[in-house]
């Protein structure tokens, strides 16, 4: 799925947030039960990963559907809004590039193209404000629990050089969540699938093969 389903999300008055993308495979066209008719493997993006997080361990729904979350790899990852550097995405080259294929993408797949520039701003928003993890959040993760339900491969993932989360944040979310595997990516930074898809991939399938 693209960043917050971005293609086919309709723009509507109220704010942003990472659940709303839940909340559209559950009450729009897409069903969850068909969704997760196998078992789900989640590759995620910061911070979008913590969404699938809340899926598998806080939204109340989903929660008899967790069993079918197999594995999370879980790439950047922060869990408070304070910890995104502010405007580090400034200093990134490719961003701009970035955003602009995402505006090409949208004109041409989403219901509202003229609307691009809502969207945009309606996810920065987002992004100040959420994610919002307590302690309370961590500690309903059990994956150290006899119960298979909860016994999966999570996978805390960054890379050495991240310029835009804090670079203490995913050994952080790796030290709240027993049993999650923390892993540091050599020589790239928050956009390690672009920079080494190699390495990246390599990463993918020992996670996939755990």
């Amino acid at each position: 799925m693209r960043y917050m389903g971005h293609h086919w999300t309709l723009i509507r008055p109220q704010r942003f947030f990472y659940m709303a993308e839940r909340s559209a495979l559950v009450g729009g066209g897409i069903k969850l039960n068909t969704l997760l008719k196998q078992d789900t493997q989640s590759l995620r993006w910061t911070p979008g990963d913590m969404a699938d997080q809340q899926m598998a361990f806080k939204w109340p729904f989903p929660m008899r559907h967790k069993h079918k979350i197999k594995r999370i790899f879980a790439f950047g990852p922060n869990f408070q809004p304070d910890q995104a550097i502010p405007d580090a995405a400034k200093t990134v080259p490719f961003v701009s590039d970035l955003v602009n294929r995402m505006k090409e993408e949208y004109q041409l797949i989403s219901p509202t193209p003229e609307k691009f520039d809502s969207f945009k701003a309606k996810a920065i928003a987002m992004q100040a404000t959420s994610p919002t993890w307590t302690e309370e959040d961590f500690a309903r993760i059990g994956l150290n629990s006899t119960n298979r339900h909860h016994s999966f491969p999570l996978w805390i993932v960054t890379g050495d050089s991240e310029e835009l989360i804090q670079c203490w944040v995913a050994k952080r979310i790796s030290d709240k969540i027993q049993r999650s595997v923390y892993l540091v990516l050599p020589n790239v930074s928050h956009f390690a699938p672009l920079q080494d898809p190699e390495s990246f991939n390599n990463a993918l399938n020992q996670w996939l093969s755990c």
